[in-house]
């Protein structure tokens, strides 16, 4: 980020040296006259570091009684460093105003080198201690190219471009449907380049109200509208150094697309109310799920921005054209969330992760996490089944190859006595009950391939109980083994075993 620095000091010739100083590249400076007060150029120009001799404030008591007005009422930020040029001040002096908020206090006849070093060091400290308030306040998951896995040929070829492109500062556009990870995309190519160390602001162009967005992204001066009462940094000024990542660039309304335009050609931000231009420097990673050469079509999106945006074009392909990928994702987010949940599900059922490379995921990647995240909250066993799975998931569970088994499983109910109503209740009852029982066993049963263990645990029954119900109801899990034919039929007195 950019860091601000506002020069109340007498000499006009030192003053001179330290606006041009050499870390001048990450620092904006501002003179301060006799015109204002410290106050009103703190509301005005947002300072973050404040340098004032003995002789713009008239000693160290009168700037111990200044101190309080300096600091930001907004106390998520970083408070002004306050640096006091001294002239034959005694220890006692210098130590009230350390304990007033002073951050240093340096003897003016030390030469200018002496402040200018100061200075230089108090700038790196300042930007880095904002940096981290902002990290902590506004935590990022960190992700990296790495994290990508797949087995998709598409993807491996995706990536292998995304590799590329992370090495360059070039504008990217990245394209995708909602919840394909386009904000994880442009996270790890940032941190994948050389600005890995410099700020990722993200910045939501569709979250933003249109009255706002101007000021959000380019700032602010006081006063520039009402309800300006101090000046305020915009996205642009804030990422100084590092990425800024626009999500949903296809919301941006038309008027500020040509101030963003004019961002990427001259590399300076103007603010709200101001004809000064700020210098910035930042890589721009754009992203939409909008088809912008439509959007180009019907005038709502500029075409020379577009190509200014785009010197690389990403497209993530969606989760339904790399369903290779669904074991690799769920597996992954099964391993999360069973430890951030502290849940019991430790794997996935077979048919359960057919159900889920069956569905065609319109919320993408994104969706894979809620789901997951959802089931492993309903599920109380190790093994996350069907039923934990959303209706429209789990409906259409049963693949291709599998119907014709259940199909085959039911006869028996649909052989039994048509007139099976005129039958007693308890009768009736029965034939239902024991019919129903046998064509689920067999059904699962051919599912399994006739594994006790597994036929078990999906009926939740022990598997000494399961013999015993297989026995009873004539079936033997030797016809059910693959390359058998599962023609299980009834057998009066036949085992299970």
């Amino acid at each position: 980020m950019l860091v601000r620095l506002l020069i109340a000091i007498s000499d006009p010739r030192l003053a001179e040296r330290l606006a041009n100083a050499p870390t001048s590249a990450n620092l904006l400076a501002e003179r301060a006259d006799r015109t204002a007060s410290l106050a009103d150029y703190r509301d005005r120009f947002d300072p973050d570091l404040i340098l004032i001799d003995s002789t713009w404030v008239g000693g160290p008591a009168q700037l111990r009684r200044l101190l309080p007005n300096l600091r930001r009422a907004d106390k998520s930020r970083a408070q002004p460093e306050i640096v006091y040029l001294a002239t034959h001040e005694s220890p006692d002096d210098r130590a009230a105003l350390i304990a007033a908020g002073c951050t240093t206090v340096v003897d003016a006849a030390a030469g200018d080198g002496t402040v200018e070093a100061a200075l230089n060091s108090l700038v790196d400290r300042h930007r880095d201690q904002a940096e981290q308030l902002r990290d902590t306040t506004n935590p990022l998951e960190q992700f990296e190219l790495g994290d990508f896995v797949s087995h998709s040929p598409t993807m491996a070829r995706f990536m292998k471009i995304a590799h590329r492109v992370a090495k360059s500062t070039s504008s990217v556009l990245i394209l995708g449907e909602t919840g394909v990870g386009k904000e994880k995309l442009a996270n790890a190519i940032h941190l994948a380049g050389d600005r890995r160390e410099r700020p990722f602001t993200v910045v939501n162009c569709g979250a933003i109200p249109e009255s706002l967005m101007e000021s959000e992204l380019f700032g602010h001066e006081k006063g520039s509208f009402t309800g300006a009462h101090r000046a305020h940094r915009g996205f642009f000024e804030m990422g100084h150094g590092g990425t800024v990542f626009l999500d949903e660039i296809g919301e941006m309304p038309p008027h500020l697309q040509v101030k963003l335009l004019r961002v990427l050609q001259e590399r300076h931000v103007q603010r709200v109310g101001s004809e000064a231009p700020i210098d910035v420097d930042v890589r721009l990673i754009a992203a939409t799920n909008r088809d912008l050469k439509s959007e180009m079509d019907a005038g709502r999106f500029r075409t020379d921005l577009f190509y200014r945006l785009s010197v690389v074009t990403l497209t993530i392909p969606p989760l339904r054209e790399r369903r290779e990928d669904i074991p690799l994702l769920v597996d992954g987010y099964l391993r999360r969330y069973r430890t951030e949940l502290r849940a019991t599900a430790v794997r996935v059922s077979d048919l359960a992760m057919k159900a889920l490379q069956g569905y065609d995921w319109p919320g993408n990647v994104r969706e894979v996490m809620n789901v997951i995240e959802r089931a492993v909250l309903l599920c109380d066993g190790e093994e996350l089944r069907v039923a934990d799975l959303p209706e429209e998931i789990a409906s259409g569970h049963v693949p291709k190859d599998v119907k014709p088994l259940i199909e085959k499983a039911a006869a028996p109910l649909a052989a039994l006595d048509a007139n099976w109503f005129e039958q007693p209740l308890r009768k009736a009852k029965r034939a239902w009950a024991e019919a129903f029982e046998r064509t689920y066993l067999d059904a699962v049963l051919r599912l399994t391939h006739g594994r006790i263990d597994k036929t078990s645990s999906r009926a939740g029954i022990d598997p000494r109980s399961l013999y015993a119900k297989m026995r009873r109801l004539g079936l033997r899990k030797e016809d059910y083994k693959r390359g058998r034919g599962s023609n299980a039929t009834k057998r009066d007195g036949d085992g299970a075993d």
